[in-house]
């Protein structure tokens, strides 16, 4: 039959994207217009505060992703 085990497949997909996201707060330049833009295409932005000319988000993302901001991430 086809589609059987489509329901399992699905949540076995998710966990296993879940499984490598990472939460991390960072504090961003506004000017990194192209890397917060990276973060809202393949992250969940959880939250967002600007502070003078930075934003400030909280966001789940891929940890490849998370590597390399690495040098925006602040302690919450």
């Amino acid at each position: 039959r086809l589609g059987t085990g489509l329901g399992e497949l699905l949540d076995l997909i998710e966990r296993e994207l879940r499984a490598t996201l990472t939460t991390r707060l960072m504090k961003l330049p506004q000017r990194e217009a192209a890397l917060i833009s990276r973060i809202y295409e393949r992250g969940n932005v959880l939250s967002r505060r600007y502070e003078g000319d930075s934003v400030i988000l909280e966001a789940e993302m891929p940890a490849s992703l998370a590597g390399e901001l690495e040098r925006f991430r602040v302690e919450g």
